[in-house]
C-alpha cells in the first residue's frame, strides 16, 4: 500500500504540475521542478512571503482568499483553485475542461479507482498541502517524505492537520461547502 501511495502522488504532483499555471494564471514554467519560485514576487505574494521575512510561511497564505485578500476574511474563498487541483488530482486534467461524459472516458481515474464521490474536509486539506497549493507556490522542488520541506522548512504533514482541523470547523461556511459539491 506505501508503494502504491508514493507512486500515485507522484504520478499526481507530475500531472499537477503541468496545469498548475492554467490553474493559477501564471506561467506554465513557473511549476518546473528547478524553477526559482522563491525569487518571484507574484508567488511570494501568493504564499505571504516578503523579501524581509523570506521563508516565513503563514499558515493562512493569501492564496487561500479570494484576490489574495486576507483583509477580506474570507478564509478557503479561492475554493475553485482548490476544486480545480482536486479534480485534477483526482480525475486527470481533462477534468477542469471536460464535460462529465468525456472525463470518465480511457484509463480509469484515482477519484474512480477509489470510489470518490464525495470531498471531505481532509480532501480539500490533502489539495491545500500534499497535491497542493502550498507545495507548488513554494521554493520545494520535491515532496520531502518527513513532511519537512527541504528548502522552505515547511511542515507540511503539521500543516496538513491544521488546514483539516480548520476546514471541519468552517465545514458550514458556503466556500468550504461549494468544494464539497465538485
Amino acid at each position: 500500500f506505501n508503494q502504491a501511495s508514493v507512486s500515485a502522488r507522484a504520478t499526481i504532483l507530475n500531472t499537477l504540475r503541468d496545469v498548475m499555471g492554467k490553474i493559477l494564471g501564471l506561467p506554465g514554467e513557473s511549476f518546473e521542478i528547478e524553477y526559482d519560485r522563491e525569487s518571484v514576487p507574484g508567488i511570494r505574494a501568493m504564499l505571504g512571503v516578503t523579501t524581509d521575512r523570506l521563508r516565513t510561511y503563514p499558515l493562512l497564505f493569501p492564496a487561500l482568499y479570494p484576490k489574495l485578500d486576507v483583509a477580506g476574511k474570507k478564509l478557503f474563498g479561492n475554493w475553485e483553485v482548490l476544486a480545480k487541483i482536486l479534480k485534477v488530482a483526482l480525475f486527470g486534467p481533462k477534468s477542469i475542461e471536460a464535460t462529465r461524459k468525456s472525463i470518465h472516458s480511457g484509463r480509469k481515474t484515482y477519484g474512480q479507482m477509489w470510489g470518490v464521490t464525495s470531498v471531505t474536509p481532509g480532501a480539500i486539506a490533502w489539495a491545500i498541502v500534499v497535491v497542493s497549493l502550498l507545495f507548488f507556490l513554494s521554493p520545494d522542488s520535491s515532496f520531502p517524505g518527513d513532511g519537512i520541506g527541504a528548502r522552505s522548512k515547511i511542515p507540511y504533514k503539521e500543516r496538513f492537520g491544521q488546514y483539516k482541523m480548520l476546514l471541519i470547523q468552517r465545514w458550514d461556511n458556503p466556500w468550504v461547502r461549494a468544494l464539497s459539491r465538485l
